[in-house]
Formats: structure tokens, C-alpha cells, sequence
């Protein structure tokens, strides 16, 4: 029998600030209550807590909420949205798939077969596919695919223009990960396609909602190799908007389409305009010179929060920080001094310090709000007298100095600097480097660390995506940022490839949960806070929903009263 696939997984509680993660200015907000430390270095937790802090507050009362516009920018025509960020390219698979400044701009020029609910990303709806089915073995998908859908340039869309846009995203470098389990895209008639898995994969269909996977003209892609067009400053796809122009380090310019298989949309002009200083962004929506604005400055929240012109809508990020012990390191190599530094970790005491208070204590390896996030974990407690005892087990009574690193940006430095004296306590000297973003990169990926803190997010709400690339040993030892802690052990290995190729939704929680204690055991990475994403909107828009992969739709918003 064959099965529709319709994904309903729950979501946690969301809340609000900045960009998709990959450590740019995110806040985050605490929701696991107080702690107290006993004079025997133990930590307690004190509940729940009482929420005082505005952002919080406002974090709660917006969940899984839209604006409603106000009416006062009824009968405008153009849409003005800031980033602090410029697009390199506007190609589907130019950027990595986790690149957040390009989705904002492409989800408006290219649609995928399905696109993610705004208000809930575990959910998919019918973008270009009007439906789905997987076979008996969860090894193909067959997409029905709308017809009568046009490119920018007025030429249809066919079939074969879905099958030639799979098979090139299949085979994009920027895309191995996602793909990985991607075998090819065949046309099966006129209205069907059906996408061959190596293995089963149930989330497979919520990887095509990335605008890497986004349906391309194949003459023209074809076209613009053949004359030298640069398809990334020369964007054509099928979506409510098509390119006009790119003032480079200024802004881009989109029209709507007026054969937009969606309709009319509300609002017919939409530029964005990229300012890279937060404060300066912040102040042009304040003062109506903008409608939008992503990449809000976490000291200009509380302001923005309380302005009855702006509507700030947020949502729990798709990511979150953590330390990786690399286990090459001499010292490191070592679970108990492993272990000795996750003793000294007071998570909250970083988010107090190091994130002035707001954040999420995310004590596994797993995004709160993805599916296999084990809700009830708690993990190894702060002990520091333990972590001394276990210090002096290891040979080294009178402690150790290891290497510490992260990027400049103090979104990583402030609550590395917490770490590090939290570190201290227990007699370990963390040498802590600042480093310049491609520096710190390049460290990280070629291994060169003892110990870092940094940032990791899934591209789509699954936990395969995020533990895959952090603990299977096929990435140990390997350049990039994947299995930085270099784990080569069979359990890690046995749980993450039963867990990817399980179509039991039981099982895979199971087995997540497995992962996420192998883990504590062993110390390879210690998870600390969760961040968030936020899009800041002037009270004239409505339609306007936070979402964590940083999908905004300008073709739901309005400028029109309800």
C-alpha cells in the first residue's frame, strides 16, 4: 500500500532575535528556570522561574503568531526589506544550503516542489508538487506536479525542467550533505517525477523545501553557461517575484511576476536594501524609511519590543552553541579530563553572563524543536569538586592548559570568556584565542584546536541533519566543519545510520536518545545554549511570521487592514 507523507512533529516554544544562527547576532531567551550553586560546586535547579525579562515576554505572547497590518499602509505598492547582510550569489546551490542571506532573498524569486508552513516548519505544504507518494519501501517519492506554471522569462515549466533541477542539486558540491541520500530524478509522464533514494529516508521531502532545491529553467541555465551570464546576478525562476536589478553592496530589486501561478499578489514592488550596521537598521524601520528588518541587534530588541509601530515576531533557531573537545589532542584524548571540563559547564550561568540573560539551556546535541530532540534529558550536572577529583585521577592534581578558541564576534567571545572562567574554578588554564571569522574557520576545519566554541543548525527540522555530520566516523579526521571532536567509535556510528535509515518515528526517537547519552558519557561535544532568528516588521504589514530557516514569503504579506 502505498502512504501519503505528511509530517506533523511537535515544536517547542519559540522565541525571538537574529539570523539563521551560523553564530551571527543571535539572543536567545532561558525557559528552564534558575539555578543555585551548592558550596560543594553542585547545581540544582530552582523550576520553572518567573518570566521578567521583555524579550521573553514577548517571545511567549508571539509564538506561532502572524501580523495583522494596522491599515495605515493601505494602497502602497512597494515593500522595503533590510538586511544586515548582502547575498554573494542568487543561484540555487551557489552557497551552501544553510546560507540564510541568500534563502531570504531567492524564496521570493524561485519555488521548490513544497515549502514549509510559516507558522510551524514540521509542517509542508504543496508548492510545485501538488502531491506526494512514497513506494512500499520508502525508497521513491513520485511528485505530481502542477501544471500550467510559468518561468520569468514566460516559457513553461515542464517535468523535465523538475527532473534536470533535481539531478543538478543532487549533484552540487554545496549540496552533499543534503543529497547524500539522493540517487536521481527521473520524469515519469507528463505531470509526474519521481525522486530514487539510495536508502529510505522519511524528512527527504523536507529537504526539498531549501531553495537549493529550487526548479530551474534548463534552457537557461543551459543558456547563460553557454554565453557567460552569471545565473547568481541573473536570478529566473518561477516565484511570486522576478529580478530587476542588483546595485551591488546597495540593494536588489523585484517586481511581481504577472504570471505568478499563485496569483496576485498584495504587494507589487519589493526592494532590499543592505545596511550593515544594526544600530542604522534598526533606526530606518523605527523611522518608516524601511518595512522589514533581518538581522535585529539584540541591544535594540527591548526598544523595538516596545514601539506600538513595530511587530517583532521570532522564533527558536535551528541551531545552537556548544563546545567541541577535539580527541586527537593529547590531553583531550582523555574521557576524564573530558569529562572534568563538562563538570565545570553551568549553562545558564553563560547565558546570564555571556548572553545577558537570554538564551535556551540546550543540554544535547540535538536543536530544542526539531524532531528527536529528547525533551526529558538532562545530562551530566556542574560538579566542580568533582571535576577536580577527576583531574587528579588523570595525573594532573595541580590542573592543565589547554587551547581555547572562537570567533571575535561576541555572540561566541562573551560566553567563551563565562567558559572560561567557569573552567578556572577546577583549575584548568583555557587559553581562550579571539580569532577573525575565516581564520577561526579554517582552524576548526583543519582541526587545529584543542577546544572551541561554536555554532552549528540544521536546514531542515530533523536531527539526522545535525548529528550525522557531527559524530558518524566517516568525517572523522577529515577538513571541514564536521565531526570536529574527530569521534571514532561503532556505537555513534551504529545509532546515527540506524536512526537515518529508520521509517519507525518511535525508533528513531529511541535511538536519538541513545546518541544524545553516548554522548554526555564520553564529553565529545557539550551543548550549551540555543539561539533564534528574528524579522522585525513595521505595524503596517501584516502577514508577517518568525521562522527559524529563515523563510519569509513577501507574497502572504499585505499592507491591507484585515
Amino acid at each position: 500500500m502505498k502512504r501519503k507523507w505528511a509530517i506533523g512533529l511537535s515544536i517547542v516554544m519559540s522565541s525571538l532575535l537574529l539570523f539563521s544562527g551560523c553564530g551571527g547576532n543571535s539572543t536567545e531567551t532561558s525557559t528552564e528556570g534558575t539555578t543555585e550553586t551548592t558550596t560543594e560546586g553542585e547545581t540544582t535547579s530552582e523550576g520553572e522561574g518567573e518570566v521578567t525579562n521583555i524579550v521573553m515576554q514577548n517571545a511567549l505572547e508571539k509564538m506561532g503568531q502572524v501580523t495583522v497590518a494596522n491599515g495605515e499602509g493601505a494602497g502602497r505598492d512597494t515593500l522595503t526589506f533590510v538586511s544586515v547582510v548582502e547575498p554573494t550569489t542568487l543561484e540555487p546551490g551557489g552557497v551552501a544550503s544553510s546560507d540564510a542571506n541568500f534563502r531570504v532573498v531567492a524564496t521570493q524569486i524561485y519555488e521548490t516542489l513544497v515549502r514549509e508552513s510559516q507558522t510551524d516548519r514540521t509542517v509542508l505544504e504543496p508548492m510545485l508538487a501538488e502531491s506526494w507518494e512514497f513506494n512500499e519501501d520508502g525508497t521513491q517519492v513520485t511528485f505530481q506536479i502542477k501544471q500550467g506554471v510559468k518561468f520569468h522569462d514566460g516559457s513553461d515549466m515542464t517535468v523535465e525542467d523538475v527532473a534536470y533541477s533535481l539531478n543538478r542539486a543532487i549533484g552540487l558540491a554545496t549540496n552533499a550533505d543534503l543529497a547524500e541520500m539522493m540517487d536521481s530524478a527521473e520524469v515519469v509522464d507528463d505531470t509526474h517525477v519521481v525522486l530514487k533514494l539510495k536508502y529510505a529516508y522519511g524528512p527527504v521531502v523536507n529537504i526539498l523545501t531549501n531553495p537549493n532545491f529550487a526548479i530551474v529553467s534548463q534552457a537557461y541555465v543551459e543558456k547563460c553557461e553557454a554565453d557567460g551570464t552569471n545565473f547568481g546576478r541573473n536570478p529566473m525562476g518561477t516565484g511570486a517575484y522576478q529580478f530587476v536589478e542588483w546595485v551591488n553592496g546597495a540593494s536588489i530589486t523585484l517586481k511581481a511576476f504577472d504570471q505568478w501561478n499563485g496569483g496576485e499578489v498584495n504587494i507589487p514592488n519589493l526592494i532590499f536594501n543592505f545596511i550593515t550596521d544594526t544600530t542604522t537598521a534598526a533606526i530606518a524601520l523605527e523611522s518608516g524609511d524601511c518595512d522589514l528588518l533581518y538581522g535585529t541587534d539584540s541591544a535594540d530588541l527591548p526598544r523595538l519590543i516596545e514601539n506600538p509601530d513595530v511587530n517583532v515576531m521570532g522564533v527558536q533557531s535551528s541551531g545552537f552553541y556548544f563546545l567541541t573537545l577535539n580527541t586527537q589532542s593529547e590531553l583531550l584524548s582523555d574521557v576524564n579530563i573530558r569529562k572534568a571540563i563538562q563538570l565545570c559547564i553551568d549553562r545558564q550561568e553563560i547565558i546570564d553572563g555571556g548572553q545577558d540573560g537570554l538564551g535556551w539551556v540546550t543540554p544535547c546535541p540535538i536543536t530544542p524543536g526539531i524532531f528527536g530532540y529528547p525533551e526529558d534529558f538532562v545530562g551530566t550536572q556542574t560538579n566542580v569538586e568533582e571535576a577536580k577529583a577527576l583531574l587528579a585521577e588523570a595525573g594532573y592534581p595541580d590542573g592543565i592548559t589547554i587551547q581555547f578558541i572562537t570567533p571575535e564576534s561576541s555572540y561566541y567571545s562573551r560566553p567563551a570568556q563565562v567558559v572560561q572562567e567557569q573552567l578556572r574554578r577546577a583549575g584548568i588554564n583555557a587559553e581562550l584565542t579571539m580569532m577573525e571569522r575565516g581564520a577561526f574557520d579554517t582552524d576548526l576545519s583543519n582541526r587545529n584546536f584543542e577546544m572551541s566554541y561554536s555554532w552549528i543548525g540544521c536546514s531542515y527540522p530533523d536531527a539526522d541533519n545535525i548529528v550525522y555530520r557531527l559524530f558518524h566516523s566517516q568525517y572523522a579526521n577529515s577538513t571541514g566543519q564536521t565531526n570536529m571532536a574527530n569521534i571514532v567509535n561503532e556505537e555513534a556510528d551504529r545509532l546515527v545510520e540506524e536512526a537515518r535509515k529508520s521509517t519507525d518515528s518511535a525508533e528513531r526517537e529511541a535511538l536519538y536518545l541513545e546518541l544524545c547519552e553516548l554522548n554526555d558519557e564520553n564529553a565529545w561535544y557539550i551543548p550549551i545554549l540555543t539561539s533564534t532568528n528574528t524579522v522585525t516588521a513595521s505595524a503596517q504589514v501584516g502577514g508577517v511570521a518568525g521562522n527559524s530557516g529563515s523563510f519569509y514569503y513577501v507574497s502572504d504579506y499585505t499592507f491591507e487592514a484585515e
